[in-house]
């Protein structure tokens, strides 16, 4: 039997599975809930959840495995931190995206794009548009490898590679602009995600208010005849309050000062960076920037600070003056609060109010100005391929065959049982899943120019398989009609044969 990390059920099919190349982490989107990803590792614990706000189509992670690159229905790409969950960059494009891929050149991030358009683009860092090949058919699946691009047809027997020979001649050029226009997009990603939890922050720190802020018209009331504010609350209460009210303004406070503030100036230098780029290189790279200098926020964050100060102790002191027996006009000498500006508070300010009016309107444009080369195209024969690194695999019946697409040789394969799918490892090595009338079977094919053609056969301790999610890595999720799962040990196959 193949070695079994884990055994289980699934909440529903899966409609999306990725597993990572680097780390031990899987996504996988359920068809009932397609606009969640879930993010897991082999013993199927859950490390993460992200939640989109349109149906996830397919699904891509970084090189390093740290980031993973989420297409949805309404034509986003989304780059999400596997760690944090916030994203990291994101484009929109007008057409349906049909395919995605993420790789590295040099240092030098590469996203392809395939929309159904006929066309698939190279960006670096999913912003800076390198070059567009363009296609007679959409592109359903694709990898980048070095300086190569191989893209697979809607067909499924079409495939092209086109080659990046850009990447290297204009190394210097792209690797500036890139690294510049991904810390602006970074930083600006930054900003956006701090603002989103400094509103939702703001909103818990008048909830937590609730309880005394509705009693704010009665307060002012009290203050104006010289009477002693009557506690509508428990005293319990009341120091749970203020203690939350505590940590909930130097959250907010820190959002400001630690987040959104260093991210405007490290924006403002990014943004001069690539503006830099742009006028000194010779060449029209058909980038655009549309930027609004930070002044302006950074002016707005320092309100918003001396804005909290002031609530901070005006609250302190109403803490106080429910905590003691103190007459309320020492406690505000107390803490250096006039008379008129404490009943301003109470009657104008001791409610929810919108606190800031930062809003990021950067935005850039980028036309593909370098030509990607078409070197070759294949034909396949068979039912089915996938597409894996610079390998491709096709499958008819109990046959298969696996093709190189940097050598074009073509080695042909034969198993005694209806083959379901034939994986090619990046290593030439191919993992095929069959089936006999009772039980399901996997073999390891070794590469064609080794002896042993064939690493072992065993059977698979899951019946009715419909679904095979395999990794680089030698792991594979396989799915039942009954929604039990396994995900299994590939190279457990070659251990038992050793044996």
């Amino acid at each position: 039997m193949l070695d079994s990390f884990k055994t289980g059920s699934l909440q529903d099919h899966s409609k999306l599975v990725k597993w990572s190349d680097k780390r031990d982490i899987v996504a996988i989107c359920y068809s009932g809930s397609d606009s969640i990803v879930e993010l897991r590792r082999m013993d199927w614990t859950r490390v993460n959840q992200i939640v989109l706000n349109s149906k996830a189509t397919h699904l891509c992670f970084s090189p390093d495995g740290k980031s993973i690159l989420i297409a949805t229905e309404n034509h986003n790409l989304y780059q999400y931190d596997i760690e944090t969950t916030k994203i990291i960059s994101s484009n929109r494009f007008n057409f349906e995206i049909t395919a995605i891929a993420f790789a590295e050149y040099n240092e030098i991030s590469l996203i392809g794009v395939g929309l159904a358009n006929n066309t698939v683009t190279i960006f670096s860092d999913s912003h800076f548009a390198l070059s567009c090949c363009h296609l007679e058919q959409n592109a359903i699946e694709l990898s980048i490898q070095y300086d190569n691009v191989y893209i697979l047809h809607e067909d499924y027997i079409t495939i092209q590679v086109f080659k990046l020979e850009f990447l290297h001649l204009e190394y210097n050029l792209i690797k500036t602009v890139s690294d510049s226009l991904s810390s602006f997009w970074l930083h600006t990603q930054i900003i956006k995600n701090s603002i989103k939890e400094f509103d939702d922050k703001w909103q818990v720190f008048w909830n937590e208010l609730k309880d005394l802020s509705e009693n704010s018209a009665k307060f002012s009331k009290c203050f104006l005849l010289g009477q002693q504010f009557e506690r509508p609350i428990s005293e319990t209460r009341l120091v749970h309050v203020k203690k939350q009210v505590e940590e909930l303004i130097s959250q907010l406070r820190d959002i400001i000062a630690s987040n959104v503030v260093p991210a405007l100036l490290q924006s403002d230098k990014s943004c001069q960076q690539v503006a830099l780029a742009i006028k000194i290189f010779p060449r029209d790279i058909g980038l655009t920037l549309q930027y609004e200098k930070s002044i302006p926020q950074l002016q707005e964050c320092l309100s918003i600070l001396e804005t909290i100060s002031r609530l901070e102790g005006f609250l302190n002191a109403t803490f106080e003056i429910f905590s003691t027996s103190h007459p309320i006009l020492e406690i505000l000498d107390k803490n250096s609060i006039s008379c008129s500006s404490y009943y301003e508070f109470l009657s104008k300010f001791f409610k929810y109010f919108p606190i800031h009016s930062i809003s990021i309107h950067n935005k850039t444009e980028s036309v593909p100005m370098f030509e990607s080369k078409l070197c070759s195209t294949f034909i396949l024969e068979g039912n089915y391929s996938i597409l894996n690194k610079s390998f491709v695999t096709t499958v008819s019946q109990n046959e298969f065959s696996l093709l190189n697409l940097d050598t074009g040789e073509r080695s042909k394969f034969q198993s005694d049982y209806i083959i379901d799918i034939a994986f090619p490892f990046g290593d030439g090595c191919i993992g095929v899943f069959s089936k006999s009338e009772e039980k399901s079977f996997f073999q390891m094919f070794g590469r064609p120019t080794e002896e042993e053609e064939t690493q072992g056969m065993l059977s698979v301790p899951t019946e009715n398989i419909i679904a095979y999610d395999i990794s680089n890595r030698r792991l594979a999720l396989l799915q039942s009609s009954n929604k039990l799962f396994s995900v299994v040990d590939l190279e457990s196959i070659a251990e038992e044969d050793e044996e």
